[in-house]
């Protein structure tokens, strides 16, 4: 052993009690940084940005409570895919507009279709209906116009009034839609189903139109289709036999056409009032395009998401229109 350390005793103690200390704290560092193989560590996650943490595994008791921070939505929904289908329960009145707040509406519900009826103009806002295949199945047959009773005598336009005026009686709800029953078939010759039309509109391209939605219903479509006229002019020409009751006659007419059956798809149409002959294809629009021109808030109880890409969309070939 070297002499220093044999004389010097106090040095060696107090190297043994550092040496003695260290192996002390190593030893507790290693027994912190291990845990029973049997021990769970329970780890957090937010149920709502604006609730405490809650333990991962507690138990869950709403949907919203499988949220991640800051989702606003399900994480079922957070694929980006919107559901194209509505089931048959959640079609109940799909067919029909918001309400207009900014022109004169009165509401006129038929047996197989709705008026909006326009008390400054004696003729629709639109026309909306329901149309599938057991509503063109019937006996019920043609009838003669008559004038609406329930709209006001001051706005009550008259069979004749169109008589000598250059204009056709134009259906909104066509008579054909409605051959299931003769009631519903009658209220289509009702006056306040009616526009003033070019007559080689009503004969020819628009009465296409309506041939082609049958089509569509006789093939299996469940459609929801409105109609009605387009007035690009805030004083437009007018007609009638009386002063008191003047019919404003369109400048164009629109449809939009909505197919619940399997993928939900919507198509819109524009017509002008005249003597025009162009492929189907040229007329087609997307529905946002008409309620850009009229206002209208078509299919407005679908959910948002679905409403904004259906209504986008304008795709003759995918309705078989070339």
């Amino acid at each position: 052993m070297p002499f220093h350390l044999v004389f010097q005793p106090k040095r060696i103690i107090e190297a043994m009690n550092r040496y003695l200390l260290f192996i002390l704290f190593t030893l507790i560092v290693i027994s912190a940084c291990k845990k029973p193989k049997d021990e769970k560590v329970q780890t957090f996650r937010y149920s709502n940005p604006n609730t405490e943490m809650v333990p991962e595994n507690a138990a869950s008791n709403s949907e919203n409570e499988h949220q991640s921070f800051g989702d606003k939505k399900p994480r079922k929904e957070k694929q980006g895919k919107v559901s194209r289908r509505i089931e048959e329960e959640d079609r109940q009145g799909l067919e029909l507009p918001a309400k207009l707040k900014d022109r004169s509406e009165n509401m006129l519900k038929k047996q197989g279709f709705a008026v909006s009826y326009n008390n400054k103009y004696n003729c629709p806002n639109y026309v909306a209906w329901h149309l599938n295949s057991k509503r063109l199945k019937g006996n019920a047959h043609r009838t003669k116009f008559e004038e609406d009773p329930r709209v006001a005598k001051s706005n009550r336009v008259q069979w004749y009034d169109y008589d000598g005026s250059g204009y056709d009686r134009g259906h909104m709800c066509p008579a054909a839609d409605n051959k299931w029953n003769q009631d519903a078939t009658n209220e289509t010759f009702l006056m306040s189903n009616i526009c003033p039309q070019s007559h080689n509109l009503n004969e020819g391209v628009w009465n296409d139109l309506e041939q082609k939605c049958r089509s569509w219903a006789w093939r299996g479509k469940d459609l929801y289709i409105v109609c009605g006229p387009i007035f690009d002019n805030k004083h437009p020409k007018t007609i009638g036999k009386s002063q008191k009751v003047r019919i404003a006659v369109p400048d164009r007419f629109f449809k939009v056409v909505l197919s619940a059956s399997d993928e939900v798809t919507a198509i819109g149409f524009i017509y002008p009032n005249s003597s025009t002959n162009l492929p189907m294809s040229d007329y087609c629009v997307s529905v946002d395009s008409i309620e850009a021109i009229t206002g209208i808030d078509f299919y407005h109880i679908l959910d948002d998401e679905l409403e904004d890409i259906i209504e986008a969309e304008c795709n003759p070939r995918k309705w078989g229109i070339q």
